[in-house]
């Protein structure tokens, strides 16, 4: 029954609060996750239109060298513990860099999309070649007749943020094993609760179907109580039908032993020579005869009882003549007690 009932509990309900805890969780690492990144994209939008502003402050000088005004923007780039900024030709290749290499070959799909943007402005985030993740943001820098002069790349790393969504994830992990783990323990006293008093209510049912109806279950205060109360309501019912089909048995035992008993003793008393006294014998087969339909009548009450048990019949009550009755049962023992020397007197008072 515990087995049953636990393997039920985890299935319907543990498993559902898992499951819930399991989505809960992953939403919550997907809307941190997002916070983060939304938030390092901006800082890099703003970066960039900062790029686009200051350069399109010299593009329509005639002397503005593109190539030029990138090694000043650059060398005026305050930002490179944070972030790395290069600067593209038209050709789409890097000519300078705040880190000092300008890579020769590198994968830009924020490049190819700033270029047909219609903010000129493109964003990437993913692995480069040697495996570390990062986040890209690239302006394009258009001339007056909207030609292509070069563009600004910012790329900031992502390691300190996965690191950081890998904490909170351990910890939304941890505190999700922390729910389930008092789930568990509050379940399990809640299903023990159920299962010992349904296991006391089941070795109760036994030791009544053994024949102790005096065993009681202590009262409980919920359902469970109510169930007890119909249990011990129960053994008191079969207690008391028991008790009566004890004291049915005993009386019908002491009617039959009357008119056996007479019958018997009239039958001995006829075969040792009560048959030459045509006076007594006939007096003797009076009694038999009364004593067999006596005895046939208690057949037919316990038929009745049966009849009445099985509800095809209902008991009336009537006024019986007991002084007849003892009359009738003097009579049935008077010769058996004189032949045995006692002397019955009988005085109908």
């Amino acid at each position: 029954m515990r087995r049953g009932i636990t393997r039920r509990w985890t299935t319907n309900v543990l498993a559902g609060i898992v499951l819930l805890l399991v989505l809960v969780e992953i939403a919550a690492i997907a809307a941190v996750r997002y916070y983060y990144y939304q938030n390092v994209e901006n800082a890099l939008e703003l970066r960039a239109r900062q790029a686009y502003n200051t350069f399109s402050l010299y593009v329509s000088s005639p002397t503005f060298d593109f190539e030029t005004g990138a090694w000043d923007f650059v060398e005026a780039f305050r930002d490179k513990e944070k972030m790395e900024l290069q600067v593209i030709n038209a050709a789409g290749e890097a000519v300078v860099s705040s880190s000092g290499f300008v890579p020769q070959e590198q994968t830009m799909p924020d490049y190819e999309l700033a270029k047909t943007a219609e903010d000129q402005m493109g964003v990437w985030h993913g692995r480069t070649a040697d495996g570390e993740s990062v986040m890209a943001m690239t302006v394009v820098i258009r001339d007056g007749q909207q030609n292509v002069l070069g563009s600004v790349r910012y790329i900031v790393s992502l390691e300190l943020v996965n690191r950081q969504l890998l904490i909170f994830s351990v910890l939304m992990l941890l505190f999700g094993l922390a729910i389930v783990f008092f789930v568990m323990l509050s379940s399990t006293y809640f299903v023990n609760t159920i299962v010992s008093p349904v296991a006391e209510i089941g070795r109760a049912a036994r030791r009544i179907a053994l024949g102790d109806y005096d065993f009681r279950i202590e009262k409980k205060y919920d359902e469970i109580g109510d169930l007890c109360d119909t249990i011990n309501y129960m053994a008191g019912e079969i207690s008391a039908a028991e008790q009566m089909k004890n004291d049915f048995i005993s009386s019908v035992s002491h009617e039959l032993r009357t008119p056996l008993t007479a019958i018997k003793g009239w039958s001995e008393t006829l075969r040792e020579g009560g048959a030459g006294d045509a006076e007594m014998t006939a007096k003797g087969l009076e009694v038999i005869s009364d004593e067999a339909e006596r005895l046939s009548g208690i057949v037919e009450e316990l038929l009745d009882f049966s009849r009445m048990q099985s509800g095809h019949i209902s008991m009336q009550f009537t006024r019986m003549d007991l002084l007849a009755e003892l009359e009738e049962a003097v009579v049935l023992f008077r010769d058996r007690a004189k032949r045995e020397g006692i002397e019955l007197i009988y005085v109908e008072a």
